[in-house]
Parts: structure tokens; C-alpha cells; sequence
């Protein structure tokens, strides 16, 4: 595993595509910059986490054509001929993807909160949400790497291997963005009335557009499971006491009863729990099918 793991990281250290993604996230974080500041914020709170959907993408299109070429060049049957086992050469190559991964997340928060801080404002989180939530998604970026490295290291074709990863990074980035959106529709809409004299009054209809029944038990289920909804939801984490919300005249009853309609703030223990589930699931499918995969 040890020479397995040296050979990988060389590869990784001699990689133009390597550093080119830790430079396209080190960009991005510069563009989400450059956004904030239009917008006049005070803090990078709305950005740090938006690296989780992209960092998805950036693992995909690395994973597999880092692991494609093992096979397009023989050095994974090299590898087995050499002695290694398949077990061996599969946990290195989920090693490697993860640890790249991880280090494009680096470059991402490296210019947000240092470049961010300075520019916008430090982060006003509390630090224990913040880090608690920077854990999260550091498990869901794994979550990632180890479902690219199951269909890398199970796809002989490295063409296949970037077209699955790759488009379906997309189509799933997109379609979980959408059925968080419909999560967030509230059940009941709110109407304000603020007088020009006397007490303010909110009332509440039921939102049309509001999903329900079975339809939001699956929902959920997507949006919480899959390492995909997980991104998403991450990228939205700002505290549910931060939405905007004029409070000259209203009660405190009425400013609670405003927030009770909202969704609730991301919990990331339950996200982290699915994100080990599959990649325990992935990792142990991938290497059971791996070591029966025949390899000519």
C-alpha cells in the first residue's frame, strides 16, 4: 500500500490537471468574491461553503480521468502483476482522489477566508456551527471521491468513466438544486400590513406550491442521502436568524412565528451519518466488484 500510495502522490505532484484544479477553485472562490462585494456584504458567511457543488464537479472530471488512465496505460495491471493486491490497489486509488479533493477544498478556503475576511468581513457564524458544517462537508466531498473511484475503478473505458462522472455530476447537481428549492417553498405564505398607525399584523395562507405527503418524504430522502442534495444544502447554511426580516413594529411573537414557517437551518450530523453510509456502501460494492472484475 505504501508504494502504491508513494507512486499515486508522485503522479499527483507532476499533474498539470491537478494543479489546475486546485487554480480553477482557488479562481472560483475569487469570482464568489467579486460577487459578495456587489452585493455589499459584511461577512463571508454566504460563501464559505459554496466550494461543496463545485468541488463535485472538480472531483469528477479529476477521478476519472486520473484512474481512466491506469487503465488506458496498463499501470493498473502492471500494478497486480507487481504483486499488489486488488484491495490494495483500490484503497489507494480512493486515497488519492480523496486527498486531492480535500486539497481543492483547501485552495478554496484558503482565499475565502483569508483573501474573504479581509476584503468582505470574518465569518460571523458561531464557531462551533462553522466547523461543525466545515466537517460536513469535508464528509460529503469523501462521499464524492468515493463514488467516482467505484465507477473508475470499474469502467475500463476512461472516455465512459469522465462521461458518467462528469455529466452526471451535473445532471445530479441540478436536479438535487431543484427539489431543495421545493423544499424550501413554506406551507403557508405570510402577508405583512404595516399601518401608518398601530401595531403591525402578518397574516398567513397556504402556499399553493407547497410539497406534501409522499412527494416531500422523497424529497427529503434525496436531499439528505445523496452527497449531491448534501452540497446543495450546504451551500445555503446560513442561519435561519439571518433571514431578513423588518422587525420595527413586529412583536416578538410575531418575528417567531415568521421564522416557524421557514425551513429550519442545515443539521449536519444527520447528513454526515448518510455521507459514511455511502461510503461504506460505495467502497465495499466497489471493491467486492473489483476484485471479481476481470482485467485483461
Amino acid at each position: 500500500m505504501r508504494n502504491l500510495l508513494a507512486a499515486n502522490f508522485l503522479r499527483l505532484k507532476k499533474s498539470v490537471l491537478f494543479w489546475g484544479t486546485l487554480a480553477f477553485m482557488a479562481g472560483y472562490a475569487l469570482w464568489q468574491l467579486r460577487f459578495w462585494i456587489a452585493f455589499n456584504e459584511v461577512t463571508i458567511d454566504p460563501m464559505i461553503f459554496d466550494y461543496a457543488g463545485a468541488v463535485g464537479v472538480v472531483a469528477a472530471v479529476w477521478s476519472s480521468l486520473f484512474l481512466g488512465t491506469d487503465y488506458s496505460d496498463g499501470t493498473l495491471r502492471n500494478k497486480l502483476t507487481a504483486g499488489h493486491s486488488r484491495n490494495a490497489v483500490y484503497l489507494a486509488g480512493l486515497i488519492t482522489n480523496t486527498s486531492a479533493a480535500l486539497l481543492q477544498c483547501a485552495a478554496y478556503l484558503a482565499v475565502a477566508l483569508g483573501s474573504g475576511s479581509f476584503l468582505i468581513g470574518p465569518p460571523r457564524m458561531e464557531a462551533g456551527r462553522l466547523l461543525l458544517l466545515l466537517a460536513g462537508t469535508l464528509v460529503t466531498v469523501i462521499a464524492f471521491c468515493a463514488i467516482f473511484t467505484a465507477v473508475g475503478m470499474l469502467c475500463a473505458r476512461k472516455t465512459v468513466t469522465a462521461v458518467v462522472c462528469i455529466a452526471g455530476s451535473f445532471a445530479l447537481l441540478g436536479y438535487l438544486s431543484s427539489v431543495d428549492s421545493y423544499l424550501n417553498i413554506p406551507q403557508y405564505s405570510a402577508y405583512i400590513d404595516v399601518p401608518e398607525n398601530g401595531a403591525v399584523s402578518v397574516t398567513y395562507e397556504l402556499n399553493s406550491g407547497y410539497v406534501s405527503g409522499t412527494r416531500r418524504a422523497v424529497f427529503v430522502f434525496l436531499d439528505d442521502a445523496t452527497p449531491f442534495g448534501q452540497a446543495v444544502q450546504y451551500m445555503r447554511s446560513r442561519q435561519r436568524d439571518e433571514i431578513s426580516l423588518p422587525e420595527d413594529g413586529f412583536s416578538e411573537a410575531q418575528i417567531e412565528e415568521y421564522r416557524q414557517h421557514m425551513r429550519p437551518p442545515v443539521a449536519p450530523l444527520p447528513l454526515m451519518a448518510y455521507s459514511l453510509a455511502v461510503i461504506a456502501l460505495s467502497t465495499g460494492a466497489g471493491v467486492a466488484l473489483f476484485r471479481r472484475k476481470d482485467l485483461k
